[in-house]
């Protein structure tokens, strides 16, 4: 197993789908393929693969390494991944009222 591979082990987990978002958001928005994703993040293809599929979750380090790399606010990406249908009906006004605000920022509303 690949040194980043076993770091990534030891670190505290956040959710395959939630991951699976994000890793599919950014391969949408960026159009890079997902070996081009995993590189960029320091992940195996295997590891890319299965966070696409949902069977493994990024860690915050990966996740701030997207930051960096994809130069979006790490609560950018959770928010412009994460699927409306997935938000309880009790916040989805909100959370349309924050994608509209983005929506009308020059920087990063061409993510949406």
């Amino acid at each position: 197993m690949a040194k980043k591979d076993l770091e990534d082990k030891a670190e505290g987990k956040i959710d395959g789908i939630v991951s699976r978002d994000i890793i599919n958001w950014i391969h949408k928005i960026t159009g890079d393929n997902y070996k081009e994703i995993g590189k960029k993040l320091g992940l195996s293809e295997s590891s890319a693969s299965r966070i696409r599929y949902g069977d493994r979750a990024f860690t915050l380090c990966r996740l701030k390494q997207a930051e960096q790399v994809y130069n979006i606010p790490l609560p950018l990406i959770f928010l412009l991944a994460t699927k409306k249908n997935s938000i309880p009906r009790s916040l989805r006004s909100q959370y349309d009222s924050m994608k509209e605000a983005i929506s009308k920022m020059p920087e990063f509303g061409k993510y949406l």
